[in-house]
This record gives C-alpha cells, sequence and structure tokens, in this order.
C-alpha cells in the first residue's frame, strides 16, 4: 500500500478506534506515515518503543500506598491513561521486542487496561515491524498479540509520494529530478547486499537514506565517498552524473522561466533534469505563466505530467487555482491518473 493510500486508511481507523499494524521494509516512513495521519486529525500520537522495554514496563513501578501494594504507571502509560483528547499509542520496531515484552502488551491491546490501570477510551493502538526477511532482527510476533490488530497492511514505496513529500520537505530539486528520472533506485533493500569490497555495513538506497542524502546536498555536499556512504556506491555514482547534466544546464532553466527560449532538449536525462529545475522555480507565479506555457506547447505528454506532479508537490497552495495549471491539468487528465 503506497504512502498516500495507507495515510488515509490510518485516519479511518484511528478514527474508528480500530488497532492496526503496519508492516514493510526498513527505512520507508511508516513512522512518519503514522506521524503525518494523526497530525491531519489532530490526535496526539505517544511513541513507545518495545525493542529496549523490559516486560515489567507496562506494569509501573511497584510501591506502597496507604498501607497497600499498588504499581505506579511510568510516564508512557501515565499517558494512555489520562488523555482526554483523541491520541494514538504508537509501538515502534514492535517485531524485534522479545517475546515477554509482547506477551506483556497482551492485556493492553485487547483488555485495554494493566492490572487495575485501565486505558482511556481515547486512545488507539498501532504498530510497525519489519519482516523476518528483512533481517532486521524481527523474530516474529506471538499469535495471541498478533490477532490483537484489527488489520494488518503491507507499506510499499511510491515514487509520486515521495516526489511530493520531497518537495514538501526542502529536498533539492536535482534529487526529485533524479528519482524521476531512476525510480528504481529509490528503494533497493536488499538484506544480504555487500559492496564492491565485499563490505556490508553498507548503506542502500531507501526513503530514509534518498532523504538523508538530501541533506547532504543542501549542505552542498557532492563528495563520491561521503554520498556512497549514505546511499550506496550506484546510487552515488549516477546521482554524481546526473549532477553534471543539471550543472550543464546552466542558464537555461532561468531563460526559459522569463519567456526568452523556446527550445526542447531531446535528451530523456537532459529532460528529466531540466523538469526538475523548472518545477522548482514554479512557485513564482509570473515564471510558472512562462514556463507552463513553454512545457504545452515543446514537452513530451510524459514530461508534461512529471512536471505537473512535481509543481504540484512543492507549489500546490500557490498554482492551483491559476489559470495555467487548471487548464494544463485538465488536458493532462486522463493521462495523469494513468501514470
Amino acid at each position: 500500500m503506497k504512502p498516500s493510500k495507507l495515510k488515509s486508511n490510518l485516519v479511518r481507523l484511528f478514527n474508528e478506534g480500530e488497532p492496526v499494524l503496519i508492516v514493510g521494509e526498513p527505512g520507508l516512513g511508516k513512522t512518519d506515515v503514522v506521524e503525518q495521519a494523526c497530525e491531519e486529525i489532530n490526535h496526539d500520537v505517544v511513541i513507545f518503543h518495545p525493542v529496549v522495554d523490559d516486560p515489567t514496563n507496562y506494569k509501573g513501578l511497584p510501591c506502597e500506598s496507604d498501607g497497600n501494594a499498588v504499581f505506579l504507571p511510568y510516564s508512557q502509560l501515565r499517558k494512555l491513561l489520562e488523555a482526554d483528547k483523541p491520541t494514538v499509542a504508537f509501538f515502534d520496531d514492535l517485531g524485534q521486542a522479545t517475546q515477554s515484552v509482547q506477551g506483556a502488551l497482551m492485556q493492553l491491546f485487547l483488555s485495554r487496561k494493566v492490572n487495575e490501570h485501565k486505558i482511556s477510551d481515547k486512545v488507539v493502538f498501532c504498530a510497525a515491524t519489519n519482516s523476518r526477511k528483512d533481517r532486521a532482527g524481527v523474530k516474529g510476533l506471538i499469535k495471541p498479540l498478533l490477532s490483537r490488530f484489527t488489520t494488518i497492511v503491507r507499506a510499499e514505496v511510491n515514487v509520486d509520494d515521495w516526489c511530493k513529500w520531497a518537495g514538501n520537505n526542502n529536498m533539492p530539486p536535482e534529487l526529485v529530478a533524479f528519482i524521476r528520472f531512476r525510480p528504481e533506485l529509490l528503494m533497493k533493500f536488499d538484506p544480504s547486499h555487500v559492496d564492491s569490497t565485499g563490505e556490508d555495513l553498507v548503506n542502500q538506497p531507501c526513503p530514509r537514506t534518498v532523504a538523508a542524502c538530501g541533506r547532504l546536498l543542501n549542505y552542498g555536499i557532492q563528495d563520491y565517498d561521503v554520498l556512497t556512504g549514505c546511499v550506496g556506491e550506484s546510487f552515488a555514482a549516477e546521482l554524481i552524473g546526473f549532477l553534471k547534466i543539471v550543472h550543464g544546464l546552466g542558464d537555461k532553466p532561468r531563460q526559459i522561466a522569463d519567456g526568452n527560449d523556446e527550445s526542447c532538449p531531446a535528451s530523456p536525462d537532459t529532460l528529466y533534469a531540466l523538469c526538475g529545475a523548472l518545477a522548482h522555480m514554479s512557485g513564482n507565479l509570473d515564471k510558472w505563466s512562462n514556463i507552463s506555457k513553454w512545457g504545452r506547447k515543446r514537452l513530451p505528454e510524459e514530461f508534461q505530467v512529471l512536471l505537473l506532479k512535481d509543481v504540484e508537490g512543492r507549489h500546490q497552495e500557490k498554482v492551483f487555482n491559476t489559470p495555467e495549471y487548471v487548464e494544463w491539468s485538465s488536458d493532462l487528465y486522463n493521462h495523469m491518473n494513468n501514470v
């Protein structure tokens, strides 16, 4: 399930109070999607990390009160007891937790209480985990806990969703253009991967590491060794080659945005680079007018779609009501919904 669809389903499940388990490879952004869903419906979120917990953490601290032995809940659990507004209790990396910790959560999830402590009716449960096949230290979930989730959904990578996220989170336009050019590189997770030297302690491309690469580019870091340490050898090598194409565009994006250049490159890699630069510049409505006219007249249809999608991702609030956007998106409606 792609992130945008996952978020919309989480919103509905959270509103109905139904517990859900999200399964996906490392670095997909599962936690981010949960937080985005909570933000959309104004739910608080309390994040637990059961992999570092002891079973007794969910029982509380034993102490004496008025001659009686009681258990005082720790801070995270207390938040669930006292929640007075809709709250998502999110258990991250649940599959890496020991079986004893998973067992301690069974009563919490099903009976909504731990001993005498009752969870607020405002709280809904959610969890995320990797799979055993990911070699992420997951031993699985015990069946009694697994069956306490109303549904189990699998998260997947989606290039359009990632590019839209990137446009709203200060990712460099050249990186977004590169992912458009080589979409299969957004997720290349292989639990048995080794690099050219036989080393297995290496990063691989996934939404998390690609976002980290974007931060490095924003810092002005384009060193091959540093980028390799971030996203792996192949991604770094291809990205650096693509950046040379971007730099080779020179002043052409500005000339198009100013209405002073009508020409259109023929090379696909150059077109991807050019569209990335133009999408970034489209927040200026005067430039957007020129860019849209040039794009509708000069770009092949598939590149018109990609450019318009990236403009949406970066500048939707600014361009949505412009005549240029309305007319262009109407022309491309069928094609955009099939890409």
